[in-house]
């Protein structure tokens, strides 16, 4: 004798089409209800409902991507967490600033020589909001500001905070605190892995990485997959709206027809264009722009019903 367990959502086919296949098996059928905390069986329901104190216990991620046969690992944050805390509080309170600020970083990184440290400083960052920024920076410990031969520099005090600030993962990061105290289990910078005997290859052991994720929500086996952009140019936009068709693709490929979808974006609703938000709704890919940030939680809470 042995248990089979369907942790699929318990949508209604699903749940018919066990309660078919045990049947015709001759299988004791049991229902298990989370939210009431009991037990009831189904092949014979003249028994008594088994009421479970404190029975509720939630899936973790890891369960739901080993039922479909696959592996997830998530990655180490690059910074201690009382000051990753500090900047992710300053980016949420300031988040239009910063993403300007990153824009202009970023840019300046590309265009440089690898043997370039030092950055001067445009006018327009040496006084009001902008200031702010790199002010709030120095204070971290994250950045340094010195004068040199009557111009003002800066340059990141460790070389893992600049590749940190190149590779934009402030979003996901931000994305993650916003919504790791909202729900049931919230995971950034997630590799999911399948068996290399499933690939058209002569490899037929270890685990070959098919595709990563930004921030998961898992709300009691419902899970959103959020994928993060920072970019804001024209360029960013049209990126994005070409890896639609793969944002759409990973849930399903890594956790069924159940999971939802979602982009986070660092720029305003205001630059998307009508053929965007069409293909992004066709593919039932929710998007959110910086201005709903502030209220993301919210937001995932009404895309998961």
């Amino acid at each position: 004798q042995g248990w089979v367990v369907d942790i699929t959502g318990g949508t209604k086919l699903m749940a018919l089409g066990l309660f078919s296949a045990a049947r015709n098996s001759k299988a004791t059928i049991v229902y298990v209800d989370t939210a009431g905390k009991t037990i009831l069986n189904v092949t014979d329901p003249t028994q008594q409902q088994v009421f479970c104190q404190g029975f509720h216990q939630p899936i973790s991620y890891k369960t739901i991507f080993k039922a479909y046969g696959k592996r997830a690992q998530e990655e180490e944050s690059v910074a201690e967490e009382a000051v990753m805390r500090s900047l992710l509080d300053y980016i949420s309170a300031n988040v239009r600033r910063w993403s300007e600020f990153w824009q202009w970083y970023s840019g300046l990184q590309q265009n440089r020589s690898q043997q370039a440290k030092l950055s001067p400083l445009p006018a327009k960052f040496l006084s009001g909001g902008n200031k702010q920024v790199l002010t709030f920076l120095q204070k971290l410990g994250w950045m340094c500001i010195e004068e040199r031969k009557g111009q003002q520099v800066f340059y990141p005090c460790e070389d893992k905070v600049a590749d940190y600030l190149r590779r934009g993962s402030w979003l996901e990061d931000l994305v993650h605190y916003k919504l790791c105290r909202q729900f049931g289990e919230v995971r950034k910078n997630i590799s999911i892995f399948v068996p290399k005997s499933q690939l058209p290859t002569e490899e037929a052991e270890g685990w070959y990485k098919e595709n990563e994720v930004d921030v998961l929500v898992n709300e009691n086996g419902r899970l959103v997959f959020i994928e993060c952009k920072a970019g804001q140019g024209k360029s960013a936009i049209g990126s994005i709206a070409n890896e639609l068709p793969k944002i759409e693709n990973v849930p399903t490929k890594s956790a069924g027809y159940f999971a939802k979808s979602a982009i986070v974006v660092a720029f305003s609703r205001e630059k998307l264009s009508q053929e965007f938000a069409e293909k992004a709704r066709r593919a039932k890919i929710q998007v959110f722009c910086v201005e709903e940030i502030g209220k993301l939680s919210q937001h995932v809470k009404a895309l998961l019903g």
